[in-house]
């Protein structure tokens, strides 16, 4: 769709690919509401990713791979709020690095 919507140079010239693309193709407003939409679904993506994996903590802790005491702390809610929070800390410098 980007090769139809603009030249490669055009393209090359581009940061924000989808948004260049819809306003060739439809109008400048069309651009805006999928850059829009595409950064909603990325902070969608992220979200599950941290709230499973406070999941995934858990379940290592139960297979043995991981701290036993998660298991236990995990029955008290005290670990799954930690968990997230661990997550959002974690998160950033994978997605960096």
């Amino acid at each position: 769709m980007y090769l139809y919507a603009l030249s490669p140079n055009q393209l090359a010239a581009q940061t924000a690919l989808a948004d260049a693309a819809m306003a060739a193709l439809f109008s400048q407003d069309a651009g805006k509401w999928v850059s829009l939409f595409i950064g909603l679904i990325s902070f969608g993506a992220a979200s599950v990713v941290v709230l499973g994996g406070a999941r995934i903590y858990y379940s290592m802790a139960c297979d043995g791979v991981f701290f036993g005491v998660v298991q236990l702390l995990f029955r008290s809610f005290i670990f799954e709020s930690v968990a997230i929070g661990l997550n959002f800390r974690l998160l950033p410098p994978v997605l960096l690095g």
